[in-house]
Parts: C-alpha cells; sequence; structure tokens
C-alpha cells in the first residue's frame, strides 16, 4: 500500500506540471475537445478521492485513529476547516438561500485547497521517513529540471514563437481575447511590449505564483550554506526565470522572502547582515532597478493594470460598508463570477477582498485564521531549535512551505494565487509531507 501511495504521489507531481500542455495538444493540435474529455480532466481529483478511501481504510484496519487528530496543531487546523464551513454553508442556504451548485462553485476554489491538505496529511502518515524524504527531494530535482527547460521555452517563444502552435497553441490570439486556444506569446500590454514566460502553465502570473510558492524550498535544498562559487549559477537561473515573467508582483514577493530567509537564518547577526546584503541583495536590487531604467514604459508604466487596481479597491470599500457581515453571496467574485452570466459579478484582483465579497467578515474570519496559522506555524520551531540545537532537514523544510506560502500570500493582495490547482495542489501535497516528516521527527523519542 506504502509503494500504491508513492506511485501516485509521483503521478499526481509530474502530469499537473504537463496537464496544461497536454490539454493543448490534445484539443486544438489532435481535435479531441469530446465530452469524454471533462472525465480525463477530473484525473486529479480522481487520485485525491482514492487517496482519501485508502487512508481511510488503513486506518481502520489498523486502528489508527489517532492518526485523524495526531497532535494539537493538526487538530487545530481541522476544528478551523470544519467551523469555516460550517459557517460559509450557513450564510449560503440560511442568508442568502442560493443553490447547492453556487455554493459547490465557491467550495471548489475557496476550500478545495485546505481539503487537498488534509487528504495528503492522512495519506502520507502510511509512508515512511525515507519515501517521504525521498519525493521531497524528488519534486526538488524536478525545479531544477523546470527552471532549465522554461529559459528554452522562453528562448524559443522570444525567436520563433510560430514553433508553439505543433502544441497547440496561438500566436495570433492576446490575453484577453483568447477564448478557447491558448496565446504563444503573453506580452507586457495585454497585445504588445515585451513577450512574457509562461513556460507550462495557463498563463504567466500561475508560472510567478508556482516560483515564488517553491523558492525557499529551492533555497533550502540547494542554495543554503553552499559555497558561492557552487551556487552563483543556480541563483542566477532562478532569478532569470522570476525576471522573465515581467510579473512586478512576483519581484517584490521575491524580496521578501530573500529578506525572511536572512532573517531567520542570520536572525539580526552584523556579519550575516553585510554578507547577505552584498552577496544577495545588492545583486537582486541592482538588477530590478536596471530592469526599471531600461523598461519602465514597457514594464512599469502598465495604467491598464495599475488603474485598474486602484478602482476595484475603492468599488470593494464602497460595497463593503454597506454589508459587512455577511455581505453577498457565494461565486459573486472573481475569478469564477464570470461562470454565471446572470448574477452581476464583481472580481476585486484580491483574494482576501475577494472571500470578504462572497462571505463577509463572519465566513471571513476561521478561514483567515487557518490560512493564517499555516503562514506562522515555523515560528515556535524557529524560536526553539534557534536556542537548542541546530536546525534540521525537517526545521529548514517546515520553514521553507511556510515561507513559500508567505510568498503566495503577498500575491493574494493583487490577485488569485490560490485558486490555481497546478500550483496549490503540488504545494499542499509537499507542505504536508514536509509537516508529517517534521512532526515524525519532533515525537521519535532521542537517544
Amino acid at each position: 500500500m506504502q509503494k500504491i501511495i508513492s506511485v501516485l504521489y509521483k503521478i499526481f507531481f509530474i502530469w499537473l506540471l504537463l496537464q496544461f500542455l497536454a490539454f493543448n495538444i490534445a484539443t486544438f493540435s489532435r481535435g479531441l475537445d469530446a465530452e469524454w474529455m471533462k472525465l480525463v480532466r477530473l484525473w486529479k481529483e480522481g487520485i485525491i478521492a482514492a487517496l482519501l478511501l485508502i487512508s481511510l481504510n488503513l486506518i481502520i484496519k489498523q486502528r489508527k485513529r489517532s492518526n485523524i487528530f495526531p497532535n494539537k496543531a493538526i487538530t487545530a487546523m481541522m476544528v478551523l476547516l470544519i467551523i469555516a464551513i460550517a459557517v460559509t454553508v450557513y450564510l449560503n442556504y440560511s442568508i442568502h438561500q442560493e443553490p447547492r451548485w453556487v455554493y459547490a462553485l465557491a467550495f471548489k476554489y475557496d476550500f478545495l485547497g485546505f481539503i487537498i491538505l488534509f487528504a495528503w496529511f492522512h495519506s502520507s502518515s502510511f509512508l515512511d521517513s525515507t519515501t517521504r524524504k525521498s519525493l521531497i527531494h524528488r519534486y526538488g530535482k524536478v525545479l531544477k529540471i523546470c527552471l532549465l527547460w522554461a529559459l528554452g521555452w522562453y528562448l524559443m517563444v522570444f525567436i520563433k514563437p510560430w514553433i508553439l502552435k505543433i502544441f497547440g497553441y496561438n500566436n495570433f490570439i492576446f490575453e484577453w481575447s483568447a477564448g478557447g486556444e491558448a496565446p504563444a506569446v503573453y506580452y507586457t500590454h495585454i497585445n504588445q511590449g515585451l513577450p512574457r514566460s509562461s513556460f507550462l502553465f495557463e498563463r504567466p502570473t500561475t508560472r510567478w505564483f508556482f516560483l515564488t510558492a517553491f523558492f525557499p524550498l529551492f533555497y533550502y535544498l540547494y542554495l543554503h550554506q553552499k559555497p558561492a562559487k557552487q551556487t552563483r549559477a543556480r541563483w542566477a537561473i532562478y532569478g532569470v526565470n522570476i525576471l522573465i515573467t515581467f510579473s512586478r508582483a512576483a519581484w517584490w514577493a521575491w524580496v521578501i522572502e530573500l529578506l525572511l530567509i536572512w532573517i531567520l537564518s542570520k536572525w539580526f547577526n552584523k556579519a550575516g547582515l553585510k554578507k547577505f546584503f552584498l552577496k544577495i541583495m545588492a545583486p537582486v536590487m541592482l538588477w530590478l532597478g536596471v530592469v526599471w531604467f531600461l523598461g519602465y514604459k514597457q514594464i512599469f508604466a502598465r495604467q491598464y493594470s495599475n488603474t485598474g487596481h486602484i478602482a476595484m479597491l475603492k468599488q470593494w470599500i464602497e460595497m463593503t460598508i454597506e454589508k459587512p457581515w455577511t455581505w453577498r453571496w457565494p461565486a459573486t467574485a472573481g475569478p469564477w463570477s464570470h461562470r454565471n452570466p446572470e448574477i452581476p459579478g464583481f472580481n476585486p484582483e484580491n483574494q482576501f477582498l475577494q472571500i470578504i465579497v462572497e462571505f463577509g467578515l463572519i465566513g471571513f474570519a476561521p478561514r483567515f485564521a487557518l490560512f493564517l496559522f499555516l503562514n506562522l506555524i515555523w515560528v515556535v520551531p524557529f524560536l526553539k531549535v534557534n536556542r537548542i540545537y541546530k536546525r534540521s532537514f525537517e526545521d529548514h523544510t517546515l520553514l521553507a512551505m511556510s515561507l513559500g506560502l508567505i510568498g503566495l500570500s503577498a500575491s493574494w493582495m493583487i490577485l488569485h494565487s490560490f485558486v490555481d490547482r497546478m500550483v496549490v495542489y503540488p504545494f499542499m501535497l509537499l507542505f504536508w509531507l514536509v509537516l508529517l516528516e517534521y512532526y515524525s521527527k519532533k515525537n521519535t523519542p532521542k537517544s
């Protein structure tokens, strides 16, 4: 059974990366846009359901009910999730009286990531430590390969984008006019400007979410405490991958992660501060300064984005004042309000505000508490190991996943980074492999 779970994890990791490319090839290059294709697209949900059933079966057979609530931290998170779902169900059916499909649509985007989180946790508990660590390192290797492939992909897009038509992409469709085929090239100004990298992902924004989420893990696996001469190329490759998304939010989210990594690694050590700024932050800031100078009009002066976010924020404030507590109803806020043209939707381009749009402050509070818990789950372990013993692999990887979620949280301020399946699904799987490995080590008696 352990081998089956491990194989399902590996399939899940790899095919999530290839899914969008495979969909384009099958649909637009091979003409397989049939009804049965919709069932094929549910393969990932099928694996999640299989893992839940396997976990339930093993818990019953092996009488390991303690796996459901293994410690106070996991129990607290599960309770918060149950409260959040219960409150929003009550708001949907009793206050707003919306049909089931409306809530189901909101549930998919607002809560499924957390449900998956516990599916991973319970199934991972039946893997041994060696297997869990192997899966974590395996995904690190996948990250390295993808970083190199992405550069080759971008060169192809930059020089000969028409080549991508063999994969189902269309060089004459632009970002805001795409109704079917995916654009071969995304630009900084909708249909002009500098080409942006989306690699195998649906959009450059999804690519940036992915890079932001997994950079701390990449750092602790391949950059931390390594000689500079061994890591220069890796720093440069990751930095270029973030640069060519041409996303300002990706850049400052990366800077936030770098600052947090330094603070937590050096703990305000003066020598460490000097080294960090000279070798990491100075080159990064210089790089951003050069990009600002050379590409201000193409990258930073994007008025359709700048003024749009400000206008949506003003509209949100006005709407919130009218009805702050229970607010409107599920699925009325973007990015999924477009699925029901009969309901006047509103897209605040901010996932925090979007949840308040749907469920008000009452529904937002328990979900935000759960989210905050995952952002800060590293705090107690960090303070403890800082005083008692040197940080281990388990400590560093737990810290990495929390910092990755903090990076995604920074992106939540201007977009919806917790709804992209290619990012959230694998991120949650790794998070819980790491979390379980940490708690397993913590509960192992010391000799």
